[in-house]
């Protein structure tokens, strides 16, 4: 019987995904030459995806062995949007008692419309602002950056299971007038999961011609934690009921509980102890062996396809593709002899490398994890006041302009 490991990242479902890298970079390219701009990342779960689009593109300019075709075409590359990439949460974790996900989604859509208008009065644009700076104690402009951000003609690229999220975006872009950008969409079970008022809507979008679907045989970066996608959520649940209770702008559009990290090395700020797995092991070291396995995927693409290209027979084809899934197999068994006992699916894994993290920054929070791995952060009643006291006095009445190339670059008094 196959183990999870196995199951998971079975040979088929990393050809899949080296496909999709494939497909999106294809789009990414004649979308760049119709005006598109800039790219606008909401899903955890896409991150892999789009990082091997970008693989697969150097791949393609370390291929061309005349220097000047290599100089051309990396030229191409530096000068088009590729690395133009806003990454807004749009996770949803709604207390369902009082809550609902379109809401959490429309407040990110305010926060897009208002990066993309330039609009530095927007309440839920400067709400995410103190979310950064006083939550997360973060850099703005490594968030979303003056000098890198999108025009209406953005990529939205997004991944899709039952398709309820998508269609609840949809409508927010819809009413916040967001209507010059293009969706790709990553569709998980080759869209057999997406559920058929979903699919309608979808389909729409296609014959509308701002949409384009990706098929993948198993989106296995979704909703499976840092070590499998390489980024991990906190939402803040009392921050989000009081924003909603507290302003009326809010009431309907609450979803400023929430922030995206990315698993990183920092060893130097947080050293091993008995509770602090400090160097993020496991989850440095599972994701590091993923990327690689991806990474001989795309690779393992490539060749077939300059195979076919040069008239390889079947019988030539069918024998390189049994090489690879049989050093695909190989490379698993490694990778689950060394890092099985890691428990990489649990929610567990998540909460030690989140844990000691939330704690540098907010001692006295409690955090505990999701099934769908988003890290829930209850901040005590004082710390909670706290936040909404400098919203209001320093973030909802302020006249600073954060689209200033200055901004955070220089003392703002």
């Amino acid at each position: 019987m196959a183990s999870a490991w196995q199951t998971v990242f079975s040979h088929q479902h990393l050809k899949s995904y080296a496909e999709a890298a494939r497909e999106i970079n294809t789009h990414y390219r004649v979308l760049f030459m119709d005006g598109y701009d800039s790219i606008v990342v909401p899903s955890r779960g896409a991150y892999p995806i789009l990082d091997l689009a970008q693989t697969l593109w150097e791949l393609e300019i370390r291929s061309y062995k005349d220097f000047d075709a290599r100089w051309a075409a990396k030229s191409e590359q530096l000068s088009s949007p590729i690395h133009r990439e806003l990454t807004l949460p749009f996770s949803a974790d709604p207390d369902t008692t009082c809550q609902t996900s379109s809401a959490i989604r429309l407040f990110w859509t305010k926060v897009l419309a208002a990066i993309i208008r330039r609009n530095n009065t927007s309440p839920y644009l400067q709400t995410y602002r103190c979310i950064v700076e006083q939550l997360v104690k973060g850099h703005w402009p490594s968030y979303v950056n003056p000098r890198n951000m999108p025009s209406e003609k953005f990529i939205f690229v997004d991944t899709v299971v039952s398709g309820r999220a998508i269609c609840e975006i949809f409508d927010a872009f819809q009413s916040e007038g967001l209507d010059k950008c293009f969706f790709l969409l990553i569709v998980d079970n080759q869209g057999k999961s997406v559920k058929p008022q979903y699919r309608h809507r979808i389909e729409e979008m296609v014959a509308l011609g701002r949409c384009e679907t990706i098929h993948v045989e198993s989106l296995f970066t979704e909703d499976r934690g840092p070590a499998v996608s390489g980024v991990w959520s906190t939402v803040y649940p009392g921050v989000m009921r009081k924003l909603q209770k507290k302003f009326p702008w809010a009431r309907d559009a609450y979803g400023a509980g929430s922030f995206y990290w990315k698993v990183r090395d920092d060893s130097h700020e947080y050293p091993a102890s008995k509770n602090n797995p400090g160097r993020n092991m496991p989850v440095t070291a599972v994701f590091g062996r993923i990327r690689t396995l991806m990474f001989t995927a795309l690779n393992n693409d490539i060749a077939i396809n300059k195979l076919r290209g040069e008239g390889g027979n079947p019988d030539q084809i069918k024998a390189l593709m049994v090489r690879h899934a049989n050093f695909h197999t190989f490379q698993l068994q490694e990778m689950e002899k060394a890092l099985s006992r890691y428990n990489t699916f649990r929610a567990s894994t998540t909460a030690s490398l989140a844990k000691p993290r939330i704690k540098a920054i907010h001692p006295n929070a409690t955090t505990t994890v999701s099934s769908s791995h988003l890290v829930r952060v209850t901040l005590s009643y004082k710390e909670e006041s706290r936040f909404f006291q400098t919203l209001v006095s320093n973030y909802l009445c302020s006249t600073v302009d954060i689209f200033s190339d200055t901004y955070g670059y220089e003392r703002i008094e």
